[in-house]
């Protein structure tokens, strides 16, 4: 008796082991399918699902791309003549005294901090400013070339998210006091001339924060979305965009307006 009860307690634990082990496998699977992204059902949908999809993908690579645009330029132009001007009055400032030294080395840091932002910004570009242009190009004919559009497009919106994310990420606010802080400290211990360190330190700052802060994030937004998220499977892919429903129905008192949003 005592055996038997010692293979079927065996039994039972065997099996134990052998469901938990099955869950495991099973629950890392999902994880390694879900890590594929967002793209890789786009073989299953149907053609409604695949055209709502990319309607979905375009709509939100269009959206806020002025925006972008006028961020991406109009920053690497004002770093660009920024950085210009105060290298040309670093060069042309006389250096009579110890002050004159002090605004020029507080030029020569500006200068040399806003040509480093414009050719960061120049290596690696605000992708949405360019992500719907880049699309719009390629064919929609065909059952293939729109897997292929919408495939491209969710690179684009996912890349276009990541490099607004860095753009406005706590890095950026770490190098805008780094390097003001730096400045500052310099101009400080060598020249003990507090006007120019200050100007230094708040000018640095004041600039680059504003560009991180100025950051569009309209595919940040869009990526965080339900319909992108790491089970696409799952998601309604076809979700109805519902308006306002008006209905009259009686009551008691007579009839009830209902609104149903």
């Amino acid at each position: 008796m005592d055996n038997g009860g010692n293979v079927a307690g065996m039994s039972r634990l065997n099996l134990v082991i052998a469901v938990a082990l099955a869950s495991v496998l099973l629950s890392a699977n999902a994880t390694e399918a879900y890590a594929q992204g967002p793209d890789r059902c786009i073989s299953d949908l149907t053609d409604a699902e695949l055209g709502a999809r990319l309607d979905w993908v375009e709509r939100d690579l269009r959206r806020g791309v002025k925006r972008s645009r006028w961020w991406y330029f109009g920053w690497l132009s004002a770093f660009t003549a920024l950085g210009t001007g105060e290298l040309i009055l670093g060069l042309t400032t006389d250096v009579d005294s110890r002050d004159d030294k002090a605004a020029r080395d507080g030029y020569y840091f500006a200068s040399a901090g806003a040509f480093f932002t414009a050719a960061s910004m120049a290596a690696m570009p605000m992708t949405s400013a360019f992500a719907w242009k880049r699309l719009r190009k390629m064919p929609n004919g065909t059952r293939a070339e729109r897997e292929a559009r919408l495939v491209e497009g969710l690179r684009l919106l996912k890349k276009s998210a990541e490099r607004q994310a860095f753009a406005s990420g706590p890095l950026q606010h770490l190098s805008a006091v780094a390097y003001s802080s730096a400045a500052g400290i310099y101009l400080a211990v060598r020249y003990d001339n507090a006007f120019r360190t200050a100007l230094a330190w708040l000018g640095i700052f004041t600039v680059k924060e504003l560009q991180t802060l100025s950051v569009p994030k309209a595919q940040i937004h869009a990526w965080d979305d339900e319909r992108y998220g790491s089970r696409p499977c799952m998601a309604p892919l076809l979700r109805p965009e519902r308006g306002v429903e008006v209905s009259v129905a009686p009551s008691p008192g007579g009839l009830g307006l209902r609104l149903r949003f």
